[in-house]
């Protein structure tokens, strides 16, 4: 029932606050906002607009401005009705006592105008206005901040005296003016205080919490710490304020992004000043169930009657965390966490990032390039990929740049925490003729041993930028190891996470110009097939994605790499099969998401939905067969078993992977992974599918065995490949592909035979042995044949379908 409860809360406080994105559970006690940020109460009605604003008189111009507004208030200011609503700021700019009376707002300048209170602001002193919408709360302007509107400030004569448009904003993000006039987005959003570093001190010190259980430290990039027996996992200590003993039971955990209930704290007791860590997206039963994002969560702490505690996460740093001080209003920032323990003192904000005067990316045919950077604090940098040390090499210049390099950089101001990494690839006359890649690590020699070693149970920070024709990315990314056999091998393939705890959470880029724009993670990948081809698994998968919607494949492209500014060779940037990509693809939520890797545990929803069924089933009986097109995406698995069989690729065990999401119907789709070892023998063309020699669960054939025996399902395959036999799946499609790779990676592969062996010569030579192979052994005809033979296909069926 609790449960419940809280959740009407939150929708309550969703609602209250015009939120569109997920929020906190709602309404209730947080400490009474000082004098400066009390909303003002409206008049009963607003005033109408005339149709043209008059010219202001001179003794009105420059005296109130508008200094301040957030159109995405989720976790910095909660009103009294428990509701985070918009909100937007006036600041007397007079220099002298100035009532408001007269004066009004709009979110418009031909909108209704509201009528602000009769209350005198002293010079500077800033007055907030909550912005609640149509359901407006008392005291709240009856409107609400969007993106692309205005907010406009009327004078007592009706004129327009000022005017500020809501730009697209971040969550907890405002817009607020400086001193000379100018608006900019900020994180360290100051309502009803100056707009200064000094503005927010101020705000946050009224930012107590009335206990008795407060949010006391947060950890969201957590890669170096063991909490409650588990390392690298995100956690939430909370303490005990009061001067009694408080249990726990009934009190709740929410984070802004997730879209499972509130979490409820286990039955236990705090004694007073006694802490408690919890540790969040984890997979013991007292863990919480979600993960904290570092750049755009959000934090509450609550019990059925309403929110105790919270606050919105921005700039936590790599291994840091921010929490409460004992004595001090707000929240402060850690560079050393200290769960479970005291917190001790730390910084009320983190620096500002230093920002580039010269861009990144690609420069050909130059003798040398200057670089400069600029922050308000002292700069660190490095040249080598490692995280700049606070302390050591000094950015006092610009640098004068005749190589390929990667710039890193943090800049420190007086009183605040180091900023986050700035990094900056420079990639000066190295005659690309594919994108450019470049991965950097905090820790060279950490991942120099990873690397080499083909170490798969680490993952090390770092950043990721790509350079192609103005699509540009660069992004704060976990490392690791990625493959089987392939580590064995002096060229190895990697992932890449897209992490909040490194800053940004997922890559919001369309990579492959697929439509995806969303991405978790991506691989870089190497492939078995680098010492010849280089091209094996691409040439099918990129078929896939011409010929199928319904089979799942990985788009892809070819790039030059560099690690820490060094080259690395051709490498196949490609999508990584994850939850995200396949919501991603299909439109539905991260959540809903299952992804199985080939073969499949008997424990698994699969081999106990669609193995079991089809053991027992007889799909000659036509409900039957529709239970079974209820299960399994046909289309889907078709197409693979399609494109596997001619391809003859002999490593399937462990190379296919299935998904489904409950919010589209629940069927199984199958996805074509790592065909690296296809056209490399005659005899496993079709009888790679397990019907020869070959590795394999035995798991597709039962589902074929079953599927075969429908009378519609042997239709819909055959006509499937009468449609691909002689286009996509044919040989002179294949031998098209083939030419345009050699092509595409012609000009580079000199360089990269260098790097990893061989020569040119060499790779032409695979590039046509894979060519005889097709010419040779006919896969087009071979599969065919093959199939129609182990499935009893007749002659006068197949010329019916195929013509011959």
């Amino acid at each position: 029932m609790k449960k419940k409860l809280i959740i009407l809360l939150l929708i309550l406080a969703l609602t209250l606050g015009g939120c569109a994105e997920s929020g906190a559970p709602a309404p209730a006690q947080d400490p009474t906002p000082p004098p400066e940020t009390a909303a003002p109460a409206p008049l009963p009605t607003p005033e109408p607009a005339p149709s043209a604003a008059p010219t202001p008189a001179p003794e009105e111009e420059g005296k109130l401005r508008i200094s301040e507004l957030m159109t995405k208030n989720r976790a910095t200011l909660m009103a009294d009705d428990g509701s985070f609503p918009d909100w937007f700021e006036l600041e007397n700019v007079s220099g002298e006592a100035l009532s408001l009376e007269g004066w009004t707002v709009s979110d418009g300048p031909e909108q209704a105008r509201w009528a602000l209170p009769a209350r005198t602001l002293a010079p500077g002193e800033c007055c907030l206005i909550f912005a609640g919408g149509r359901d407006a709360a008392d005291g709240a302007a009856p409107f609400a901040l969007s993106e692309g509107e205005s907010v406009c400030l009327f004078a007592p004569s009706g004129a327009l005296v000022d005017e500020l448009l809501c730009p697209e904003l971040r969550s907890d993000e405002s817009l607020a003016r400086n001193a000379a006039g100018d608006a900019a987005p900020t994180l360290w959003a100051t309502p009803g205080f100056a707009n200064s570093d000094e503005g927010f001190d101020a705000f946050s010190e009224m930012r107590t919490a009335a206990g008795p259980l407060v949010i006391s430290e947060v950890a969201t990039a957590n890669l170096s710490r063991s909490v409650n027996g588990r390392a690298r996992e995100d956690w939430v200590e909370l303490k005990n304020v009061s001067g009694a003993q408080v249990s726990l039971e009934g009190w709740y955990l929410c984070d802004g992004g997730s879209e499972e209930e509130p979490f409820a704290l286990p039955a236990r007791t705090l004694d007073p000043g006694e802490t408690f860590v919890i540790v969040c997206g984890g997979d013991a039963p007292e863990d919480a169930p979600f993960s904290l994002d570092a750049q755009r969560d959000r934090l509450y702490l609550g019990t059925a009657e309403g929110i105790a505690d919270y606050l919105p996460l921005h700039d936590l740093p790599v291994d840091g965390s921010c929490g409460r001080t004992d004595g001090r209003g707000g929240f402060f920032y850690f560079a050393s966490p200290t769960p479970g323990l005291d917190n001790g003192s730390g910084c009320r904000m983190v620096s500002e990032a230093p920002a580039a005067l010269t861009e990144d990316g690609v420069y050909e045919g130059v003798d040398a390039l200057t670089v400069a950077l600029e922050a308000p604090g002292r700069i660190y940098i490095s040249t080598d990929g490692a995280r700049p040390a606070v302390g050591g090499q000094a950015y006092a210049e610009p640098l004068s740049l005749t190589r390929t390099t990667v710039l890193r950089a943090v800049a420190v101001e007086e009183g605040k925490l180091p900023s986050r990494v700035v990094t900056l690839s420079y990639l000066i006359n190295e005659n690309l003729h594919l994108p450019a890649l470049s991965l950097v690590t905090d820790d060279p020699s950490a991942f120099h041993s990873m690397y080499m070693n083909g170490h798969k149970g680490y993952e090390l920070p770092g950043s990721l930028s790509l350079y192609e024709n103005g699509r540009r990315f660069t992004q704060a990314c976990g490392i690791k190891m990625s493959g089987s056999g392939s580590l064995e091998l002096p060229k190895k393939s990697m992932a890449v996470m897209f992490r909040g705890c490194y800053g940004d959470g997922n890559l919001d880029c369309d990579v492959f110009d697929s439509g995806v724009s969303r991405y978790a993670s991506l691989q870089l990948r190497a492939g078995e097939a680098y010492p010849t081809t280089i091209i094996q698994s691409d040439l099918f998968q990129d078929l896939s994605l011409d010929m199928s919607d319904s089979v799942l494949s990985q788009h892809s492209k070819h790039c030059i790499l560099f690690v820490n500014g060094e080259y690395r060779g051709i490498y196949c940037l490609k999508e990584k099969f994850s939850e995200q990509y396949y919501a991603s693809l299909k439109g539905v939520s991260k959540e809903s998401v299952t992804v199985l890797k080939y073969p499949v545990e008997p424990a698994s929803a699969f081999s106990q939905e669609v193995l079991a069924f089809c053991r027992d089933a007889d799909l000659r009986d036509e409900e039957q067969y529709r239970r079974f097109c209820a299960l399994v995406d046909v289309d889907s698995l078709i197409d693979w078993y399609l494109i596997e069989a001619v391809s003859g690729n002999t490593d399937i065990g462990g190379n296919l992977r299935l998904f489904r999401s409950s919010e589209n119907g629940g069927a199984w789709s199958f996805a074509l992974y790592d065909l690296d070892w296809a056209f490399t023998s005659e005899s496993a063309i079709f009888d790679n599918l397990g019907y020869g020699n070959y590795y394999h669960s035995g798991q597709i054939q039962e589902i074929m065995d079953a599927a075969m025996r429908s009378e519609d399902f042997r239709d819909r395959i055959l006509t499937r490949y009468a449609e691909v036999w002689d286009g996509e799946l044919g040989n002179e499609s294949i031998l098209r592909r083939i030419d345009a790779y050699e092509e595409l990676l012609a000009p580079e592969i000199p360089r990269e035979r260098a790097l990893w062996g061989t020569d040119e010569s060499v790779w032409r030579m695979k590039m046509e042995q894979l060519r005889e192979f097709i010419r040779d052994h006919d896969p087009q005809h071979l599969a065919l044949e093959r199939f129609c033979d182990y499935w009893g296909v007749p002659d006068e069926t197949r010329r019916s379908y195929f013509g011959w």
